[in-house]
């Protein structure tokens, strides 16, 4: 209601399951009341979401989610900026960085492993895939000298650019088919090179990551990341 659905367009009890399996799968860091909050910020325009064209989808609510999430990551950043203009914070002990290290270490790289269940996903993590990559590489896991760069690089570039092409010409039938297929076309322009560059870089890293993750046990993994 809050969305300006029309009742006729609401989700059908088939469509409510795959919602609900969905928001399980990739949005169960969020509570329940988190959601409430969301779809209503994004109800009253604090947040800035696409019009979901009368359909309670998937994509809609992870825009949704997405939208909320950085609005709030912002409000901490700049509320931790007011605080440190403030007065003079006191840099971490390195007992205090070991323990923070740990615990990102556990929630955002280990957890999301093991919950994968061999099927690492760029969506399993709470982080970029950046932030996973520099760390797996900081614990010696990436073997430079053995791993093929370049091969990995040119292998996927033209993989993701047949499958951006082959969107950009599918015809869409669903409102998030043609925002796929809108995307898919703005990649693709020369003017957003850089952007087809950092979506590329993050594609090589995961399958870095999966290779790494599938040559190793993850009690080693997680030994090696702790140290």
């Amino acid at each position: 209601m809050l969305q300006g659905i029309n009742k006729n367009n609401r989700p059908d009890e088939l469509e409510t399951k795959v919602l609900i399996d969905f928001i399980k799968k990739n949005l169960g860091k969020f509570a329940p009341e988190e959601f409430a909050t969301a779809f209503e910020l994004a109800a009253s325009k604090q947040i800035n979401v696409d019009w979901h064209y009368q359909t309670f989808s998937c994509s809609y609510i992870g825009q949704v989610m997405k939208a909320y999430e950085d609005q709030y990551r912002t409000k901490v950043v700049d509320h931790m900026n007011r605080l440190q203009s403030k007065q003079q914070v006191q840099p971490p002990s390195p007992s205090e960085r070991k323990k923070i290290k740990a615990a990102f270490v556990q929630t955002c790289i280990i957890k999301p492993i093991k919950q994968s269940k061999g099927k690492i996903l760029a969506s399993s993590f709470p982080c970029s895939l950046k932030k996973v990559f520099q760390y797996f590489a900081e614990a010696g896991l990436i073997d430079f000298d053995k791993l093929n760069k370049e091969e990995i690089k040119q292998r996927n570039e033209k993989k993701l650019r047949q499958d951006l092409e082959q969107m950009s010409q599918h015809k869409s039938t669903s409102p998030q088919e043609y925002q796929e297929k809108k995307r898919a076309i703005e990649l693709l322009k020369p003017e957003n090179a850089k952007e087809f560059e950092k979506k590329l870089q993050d594609i090589c890293r995961l399958e870095t990551i999966q290779l790494i993750c599938t040559g190793n046990e993850i009690e080693v993994i997680e030994q090696k990341l702790l140290k």
